[in-house]
Order: C-alpha cells, then structure tokens, then sequence
C-alpha cells in the first residue's frame, strides 16, 4: 500500500515526466496493436477475396470445368446446362436457392469512331439472394440493350452512366448497350485488373453463343452440408459438374497460398521487431530520467523510506502507467485501423472496408499487457538503481561523471559476441523463421550494448572535426556527448530504431517490387500466348498483324504446326522404378504407342517450324537447346516422363517423306510439344496451320491495359485462348501488392511515431538535465550558447542515430526481400533508394533540431539560481 501511495504521488507530482513516458509506452502498444490489425486486415482481404464472387453461395455447378491458369473468366465457354437444370436443383432436399449464370467474352468499343478495342468478360444478373455484386451507383441492367460495369473498367474506358457501348464479338452482330450503373467489385482477387460487365440473361446467351446457362449458383439450408448437395445434383442426369465453393476457389487458392504465407510471416516479423521497438523506446524514457529521478528517490531515503519501498513505488509506478497508455495507444490503433482500411480501399482493389479486423488477442489483450510488461521490466534497472541510491545523494547535484569510463572489456567482448551469432543466425535461418527471429534478437541486444561506445566514437569524430574547424561549440558538443555516453545512446537509439523501420521499409518495397517486374526474366518464358500450340484450333492470318499493332507488344512470333508428323524410336527408360512402360498406355490419348516387345515408341504429335532467332526473339531469356540449332534434331518439350530415349536417334515421318537418325533434346520450359526447323519441317509437312502467336511485351508497358487488349483481339478470333506468364503474374501481383499496402500503411505509421518518439525523447533529455544546464549557465556560458549547446548536441545524436539506422535498415530490408522472395519462389533483385534514405536522413536530423529548440530556448530562459533550486 506504501508502495502503491507513493507511485501516485511521484505521477501526480511529475506531470510532465508521467505523459513522456505515457507517450512513449502508448507509442509501443500503438505500433504493436496496429501491426497485428494491418497484418490480419490483408490476410482477411486476400482470404475472403477468394471467395467473395460467390457470395451467398455454397455449391457451384459448373457446365466444364475453368482452368484458373488459363487467365479469363470464361473457360467454360461453349459448354453448357440446360435451362431446366436450375428448377430440378432448386428443388432438391437441402437446396434453399439455386440461379443459373451465363458466361461469356466480348469485346467493347467506345463511341462510333473509336478504333481501338478492349476484351471484356460479361456475366448475366444473378438472382437477388445469391448475387455478390455491390451496386455503387445507377441501377441493374433491365433489358437486353443495358449493361453494368465494374467502377474499374468504366473508368478504364472513359464512360459514365448513361453512355453508350457497342459490344460484340466474331460471329455475333454488335449492339449498342447503355450504361444502367457502376457495380463495386473490389475484393474479388478473380476480378482485380479484369474488364468486368454485367447484362440480362438473353444478352449474355447471345454473347456466349449457347441457349442453355453456363452455371448453377446454389445456397444450401441451415443444417444440410454443402458435400450433400453435391452428392444429389451427381445422381441428376445430366448435372453437370458440381463442387463446393471451397474446392471452387481451391485452384485459385493455390496461387495465392505463398502470398498468404508471405503476410502472415511479414506479420509475424512485424510483432516481433514491433516487441523490441517498443522496449528499445521504454529503456529510452527510462534511462533519460534516471538521473533527474535519482535525487527524488534519495530524498524519500531521507524521509524513511526502505531500499524494498522504493524499487516497490518505481515498479508500480511503472505498471500504472503501462496499462493506461498501453490502453490509450491500442484506442488510438483501432481508431487509426478503421480510419485508414477504407482510405486504402478507396485506392486500391483487392482491400474491402468490411474486412478489417480486430483481433481481441492480438490487436487489443497483447499490446495492453506488452505494453505493461515490458515497462514494468524497462523500469526495473532504474528502480534497482534508484534503491540504492544513498541518502546523502539528495543533498548534491549529480551532473554525471567528470570524464568518461573506460569501457569494459567484458561489454566488448559481448557485443562482438552478439552479433556474430545474430549475423551467423540470420545467414543459416533465411527459411526457418523461429532463428531468424533470434537472430535479429541479439542483433538487437548487440545493438544496445554497443550504443554508448558508437556514440563515443561519433563524439570523436565530432570533436576531432570541430578542433579542426576552430569550432567551440562543436568541441564542446562533442564533449558533453561523450561525458555521458549511456544517455547520449539512449537518444541516439530511439533515432536509429525509427530510421532502421523506415530505412527497412523502402529498401524492401522498392525491392519487391522490382522483383515482380522481373519474375518473367527469371527463366524462359512467353510474356503472352494467343491460341494453343498443342491444341485444335486455328488462328486468322491476320491476328499477329494485329498483336503487333498493340502499344506496349515489343515483338510477335506466328507458330505454324502441322500434325501429321509422327516421331519412332527408343521408348525412354523411366528412372522411376515404380514406372513400368505399361503407365506409358496412358499417353495414348496423346497420341503415344509403345510396343511392349522391344520397347519402341511412336507418337504423332504436333510439330512447330521455329529457328532459335524466332524463339529467342520473343522470350526474355533464350531458351536452352544445347548448342545451335540444326536440321537434324528435334526439340521436345522436357518433362518427368520423356517419352523417347535421348541417347538413341528418331525417326520422322511425314505425308513427303521419312527423316532417320534425327537426334533429340529435350528444352526446358519449351512452350510447343515439339520444334523442328522450317527446312527440316517443308521435307515433312504438306500443310500446316497458324496455331499460335507468341507475344514479348515491352517491359515498360501498362501490362493489364495491355492484356486487355490482346484478349479482345483474341476474342475476334474465335475466342481464342490468353495463357502465358503475364495473365498468371499480373494474378499473383495482387497479393504482391496487398503485401505492399501493408507495408505502405506500416510504413506511414513508423515514420510518424518514430517523430513522436524522436520529439520525446529529445525534449525529455533536455527538461531532466535543468539543474546540468543552470550549472553550465553559471559557469559562464549565455542563453545563446547554451541554446546552440543542446540543439547542438541533438543535431549529432539525430545524425549518428540516423545514419546507422539507415544502415542497418538497409541490411534488414534486403533480408526480408530475400525471405519473401523465397516464399514466392522467385529470385530477388535489389533495388535501393538511395534519394529516399538520403532524404529521412535530412527529415530526421531536422525534426531532432526542431524537437530540441523550444525545450532549449525554456532552458536557456532559466536562471542559474532557480535551476540550481530545482
């Protein structure tokens, strides 16, 4: 109860120290509570942006079965259910709603004299009940002749609410649709970047070229599961494909599950550094005040107070006022969460304003107990101190020591030693996060040990430089830095650690995004392929003409294939002994035949004319074929089950002749089943046709307005199919850039508090240090010197605390591209900076001067008798 009496007492008699360290405990739980509500709030997002399309829904029945690699919304295309289907699932047990939904592609032209061309996906109006869509503004298409947007692709194309489209394909006469209203489908990660409308029934029959639906949406009652339904509508015939929402969404799920796994790591990352940040800051407060604090207590010594009394008072002291501010600074988190989600989803697709979320443990029970524990355990060492503070202390005035201390061997000796392991640990534990962790961790204590002796030797250089410059007061800077070196670190550490968060920040974002831009130069690849090589289908002869026309298409490679090629030789020898050359039957559908008794294979399959310039002239990176190429080898695509034996020759056959002795090689990633030169092809092949056209895009290019593009003239050509990398990247770029915009939102939240923390912890420094100050005022220094002294003296810790804040950050920062491009299974690329870092460096030194000058000028203003007194 003493102790509890006494605690109050000391807040109530220092106001001012009470709300510094309040500011700096509620900053530490600020910062933890508001990682933890980002971190989920994208998880959420990207989860809940999986399955937002299906709405109320709890079955899907399909009339095929969608590729999600395939890169559009309507791969089910041509397939087709009876328009009865709806009624008899309707009506099955378990079944509280069921619409049908009709799927089609299109292309869209705005105005009459427009010559430029967008691919766009078109669904019918769902039925009330089962439809996802929010309506924005304007109303639902009516008629056959009204169409809504996504807000997105009406801004895309320029057009508002009651403007006019001309929508069409081939084969389908175009027709003027008005547009009825603008439809929100941000959260959709199917939808982000796509050209999205919505029209009736009929019109979207038209557009797909079927009478029939092209899927069931069905909602289940309460207490029938949805594998139920399922089971009912396959005892249907015909029922089509049925499948619950979650196996819907699976194969989409699965392109996101490492940007998924990358938040929740960066989260967990995040908590973790947010926990030293927030006790870095603490030990700050706390050693700042030490000294003012030092006569208080020896003064409770003189008035009776037992050694136990007053360690008691410091340690509640410090509980009370880490469970206030911890709670003020997780209010002010929320507030910040709820203020700054729906700012984001005003910007950015993909991030909802319902979805941010609060955790009552993480956001809410942790920081508030974070916040009290860790101040309870920064104030320890000082309550200890302050126990053993003698009473004869009251009756002087401690302005530290005459001369620095030698530092102790043994400190340097651990600091090497804790960072060695911390380095060793992050080089060895880049995909184990648990030693990863650790080793940041005693990065970190290596850190803090070693502040007082970076601070002496910044102090070094500082006096060195102002002897050289005949500078006093930088020589008496200097000086004062290094006199007492484990404050001067205290402040110079709360700089470093906002720096090192902030320096971090953007030497990852910039990084990371350089990565993205560069994920299709990893391997070779095609940027774009309009059509299928392997396929049956033909493309116009005009359409690379027209892919070639695009802005932004760098170059275009037409693939002439013929089929009537077949290849004989040596079955390949599975290295797989549970591989028997029976499972090779299975490749028949595939046009591969083995003869059982002396394991000879033939194979009819499709055979591209290509040269290794065509090739490479689309590909980023050239592709591997072993050497050049030349008119008696044939190229096949490697797989893990090679259908001939490399070591052996082939044979070629075709309708104007047979090529023996044909050497194989199998390409890595080779877009085509297989690839012979034209000269080798024309002594094969009677007749080819235009299958495919390979597009390399510029890498400077709008990608999605450029994929959009390329799908409408796909869509002219008889709906033709957009595979390749960049519809699958520009997929896996929203998680990418969900990533981003947490970063983002952490980023603005750590340069803000790390000002806060900076301002404090400067202004602390110089209103604990008033008898230090009236000291130097009357042994001779004026108002302006003194002033100059502590702006002065802040100026160097901002500046020291700044640049090795920014170096760290920068080898922290790269860390996490590496850890997330792992994650993302791709190769990171390095990308710093360095105006920006330079800049932080310039807006934190000055907020150190700014921060510093009114509390210098009060000191300044103070007499020598009074502050003596204090």
């Amino acid at each position: 109860m003493i102790a509890l009496k006494l605690a109050w007492e000391s807040l109530r008699a220092s106001l001012a120290r009470t709300v510094a360290v309040g500011v700096a405990v509620g900053v530490g739980a600020c910062l933890l509570s508001l990682t933890s509500i980002l971190g989920d709030t994208a998880g959420e997002a990207v989860s809940r942006g999986l399955y937002s399309e299906y709405g109320a829904a709890d079955v899907v029945v399909q009339a095929g079965v969608r590729d999600e690699g395939a890169g559009t919304l309507d791969d089910t295309a041509g397939a087709q259910l009876e328009t009865g289907q709806v009624a008899r699932i309707a009506a099955l047990p378990g079944v509280s709603q069921a619409s049908g939904l009709v799927r089609a592609s299109a292309v869209v032209r705005t105005g009459e004299g427009a010559e430029e061309v967008r691919g766009i996906s078109v669904e019918s109006l769902l039925d009330p009940g089962l439809r996802w869509q929010r309506l924005e503004s304007g109303s639902w298409p009516a008629t056959d002749t009204q169409i809504a947007l996504s807000a997105q692709t009406a801004a895309a194309l320029g057009v508002g609410i009651g403007e006019e489209l001309l929508v069409g394909k081939r084969g389908v006469e175009p027709g003027t649709m008005t547009v009825t209203g603008l439809v929100d489908t941000r959260g959709s990660v199917r939808h982000d970047g796509v050209a999205y409308g919505i029209v009736g029934e009929a019109g979207a029959r038209r557009l797909a070229g079927i009478e029939g639906i092209s899927e069931v949406r069905v909602a289940v009652t309460a207490g029938t599961s949805p594998e139920q339904v399922v089971d009912a509508v396959n005892a249907l015939s015909p029922g089509g494909w049925p499948m619950t929402v979650a196996e819907a969404a699976g194969s989409t799920a699965d392109l996101f599950e490492s940007g998924l796994d990358a938040i929740a790591q960066a989260v967990r990352v995040l908590v973790g550094v947010s926990f030293l940040v927030t006790a870095l800051v603490l030990a700050t407060t706390y050693t700042i005040t030490l000294s003012a604090r030092s006569r208080a207590l020896a003064l409770l010594r003189c008035v009776g107070a037992t050694r136990a009394q007053v360690f008691g008072s410091v340690v509640v002291e410090t509980l009370l006022v880490g469970l206030a501010a911890g709670a003020a600074g997780v209010l002010v988190a929320v507030l910040i969460g709820y203020g700054a989600v729906p700012l984001l989803h005003r910007r950015l697709s993909g991030i909802s304003a319902e979805v941010v979320t609060v955790s009552p443990s993480g956001a809410i029970l942790l920081p508030v107990l974070a916040a009290a524990v860790l101040t309870v355990l920064a104030g320890l060492l000082p309550a200890w101190r302050g126990a053993r503070v003698p009473a004869v202390a009251a009756l002087g005035v401690d302005v530290g020591h005459a001369a620095p201390r030698r530092v102790p061997r043994s400190r340097l000796v651990g600091v090497v030693v804790a960072a060695a392991a911390g380095i060793a640990l992050l080089l060895t534990g880049a995909g184990a996060l648990p030693r990863a962790g650790l080793g940041v961790a005693l990065l970190a204590v290596g850190l803090v040990a070693a502040m007082p002796l970076l601070v002496r030797a910044g102090a070094a250089l500082a006096g060195l430089l102002g002897r050289l410059l005949r500078w006093p007061t930088g020589i008496l800077v200097a000086a004062n830095v290094a006199r007492n070196p484990r404050r001067s670190g205290a402040i110079a550490l709360t700089v470093l650690v906002g720096c090192l968060l902030c320096s971090a920040s953007w030497v990852a974002l910039d990084s990371l995004r350089a990565t993205a831009l560069q994920r299709v130069s990893d391997k070779p690849s095609i940027d774009v392929i309009v059509g299928d090589a392997a396929g049956s289908g033909t493309l116009s002869a005009d359409t690379p003409t027209r892919l070639a026309a695009i802005a932004g298409v760098e170059a275009v490679q037409p693939v002439r294939v013929s089929d009537e090629i077949t290849m004989t030789g040596t079955a390949a020898v599975i290295a797989d002994t549970n591989q028997d050359i029976d499972e090779l039957d299975d490749l028949a559908g595939e046009g591969l035949g083995v003869s059982r008794d002396d394991g000879t294979a033939s194979w009819a399959v499709s055979v591209a004319a290509l040269t290794q310039s065509w090739l490479d002239a689309v590909s980023h990176v050239p592709y591997d074929l072993t050497g050049t190429m030349d008119d008696r080898t044939v190229y096949l695509e490697a797989s893990a089950y090679p259908p001939f034996d490399d070591s052996r020759p082939v044979a070629l056959a075709g309708p104007l002749g047979q090529v023996r002795d044909v050497r194989v090689v199998y390409v890595a990633n080779l877009p085509v089943p297989a690839m012979v030169t034209p000269a080798l092809f024309e002594r094969l092949a009677a007749t080819s046709v235009l299958r495919a056209a390979w597009v390399r895009t510029d890498a400077g290019a709008d990608r999605a307005a450029l994929l959009g593009l390329v799908r409408a003239q796909a869509v002219l050509d008889a709906d033709q199919a957009v595979t390749g990398t960049l519809p699958v990247a520009l997929r896996i770029d929203g998680a990418v850039d969900l990533v981003a915009a947490v970063v983002t939102a952490l980023l603005g939240v750590a340069v803000a508090i790390s000002l806060i923390g900076v301002a404090n912890a400067l202004a602390l420094s110089v209103v604990e240090r008033r008898q230090e100050n009236a000291l130097l005022r009357a042994l001779g220094l004026d108002r302006e010197q003194l002033g100059g002294l502590l702006v002065g003296e802040a100026t160097l810790l901002t500046l020291l605390g700044a640049v090795l804040g920014v170096a760290g950050g920068v080898g922290l920062g790269l860390f996490a591209v590496h850890l997330a491009a792992d994650a993302f299974a791709l190769t990171a690329v390095v990308a710093m900076p360095v105006l920006v870092l330079a800049l932080g460096v310039v807006v934190m030194v000055t907020a150190g001067r700014s921060a510093t000058a009114l509390p210098a000028a009060r000191a300044a203003r103070l007499t020598p008798a009074r502050g003596l007194a204090a």
